[in-house]
């Protein structure tokens, strides 16, 4: 028997997903088409919604860090040239934001750790310059065009939202600390993530108009896992324990492949073939084997039983025809047809 992936529970990291084989469900199609499409983009989700694997696959791609993409659509399916580009990641999921204090301070720390890792060195102080003599420097010293990923966007503001007039106060400090300087012609590519969206924050003072994925329906399953990615993808994971109460349900309960398959996030056709098989199992099992004609006669045992042949045949009312109604006696009384 094939051994099973194990399930990537609370990684975020499409590196160590791909490097430790970890189960990864394929969303390059998607992440491609953006990269095709356009350059700056937004993407509201809730938490826990997939969007630092997102942001965490991009890294990788636009690294060029082919190895990753083995056996992906992306690498399949299309002729991507795996350049490498200075990458800016922003994670606000890591970065303190207490106070508008802290959080300048924390961005500024963070991009001192992006430049060091470039072998850049910054010098300006304000925070709108620094992050433009990051974005510079990356271009004129790699010679391409930078992307930058921005994780969680509105996280400093969300969190003190809620808990009073002074936390309100912070949110809107903080706010004012998101908005950023203008380096649009050396962008290469922008995403940036966050749970809602606050018109008046611009991380970037030229990208006002960011294109909004969040209710795109091409981009509907980009994050997240629909009814067919749990058929193809996590069916196998379904436990014995899951099969045999799925077949109770069929069986006791009377309910139908359908509801049933809608309850656990498979198709159809994949929950009757578990069901089937779980019912052949318990046939062939002695424990559940039933005694066949000639040892219920031979048998002193009295058996009192009920056999139920329940079909899941589509049954479908008939449309009434309101050009006939017949007409109904109850009582020796006549009904009219509008009556009825």
């Amino acid at each position: 028997m094939k051994k099973l992936q194990k399930l990537p529970i609370g990684d975020s990291s499409f590196e160590s997903i791909r490097q430790d084989n970890r189960l990864y469900v394929d969303k390059t199609r998607h992440i491609f088409q953006m990269a095709d499409e356009d350059k700056y983009y937004f993407m509201s989700r809730p938490r826990r919604f997939g969007k630092s694997l997102t942001v965490s696959t991009l890294r990788c791609l636009f690294q060029g860090r082919k190895e990753l993409f083995e056996g992906l659509w992306i690498k399949d399916n299309t002729a991507w040239e795996w350049k490498e580009h200075p990458v800016i990641v922003i994670d606000f999921n890591e970065i303190p934001h207490q106070t508008p204090e802290t959080l300048t301070r924390s961005i500024w720390l963070s991009m001192d750790q992006t430049a060091h890792k470039y072998g850049i060195s910054l010098n300006t102080d304000f925070i709108e310059t620094r992050f433009r003599e990051l974005v510079v420097a990356l271009e004129n010293r790699y010679k391409t065009q930078v992307v930058v990923l921005v994780d969680e966007y509105d996280k400093p503001i969300i969190d003190h939202i809620g808990k009073g007039k002074e936390s309100v106060e912070i949110a809107f400090r903080n706010r004012d600390v998101l908005k950023g300087a203008n380096v649009s012609p050396c962008l290469k590519f922008v995403f940036i993530t966050g749970v809602s969206k606050f018109s008046r924050v611009s991380i970037f003072s030229e990208l006002n108009n960011l294109k909004d994925l969040t209710m795109n329906e091409d981009y509907a399953d980009m994050l997240g896992y629909t009814q067919e990615d749990m058929a193809t993808c996590f069916e196998p994971y379904i436990t014995r324990f899951d099969q045999v109460l799925m077949t109770l349900e069929y069986s006791r309960e009377y309910r139908t492949y359908f509801h049933i398959s809608t309850d656990y996030g498979m198709s159809e056709a994949n929950c009757y073939k578990l069901i089937k098989k779980t019912e052949d199992i318990l046939i062939r099992s002695d424990d559940f084997r039933l005694p066949d004609r000639k040892e219920l006669a031979e048998s002193d045992t009295e058996i009192r039983g009920i056999l139920a042949d329940a079909t899941e045949t589509p049954t479908e009312r008939p449309e009434k025809n309101r050009n006939f109604i017949p007409q109904v006696k109850r009582s020796g009384i006549r009904l009219r047809p509008d009556c009825l």
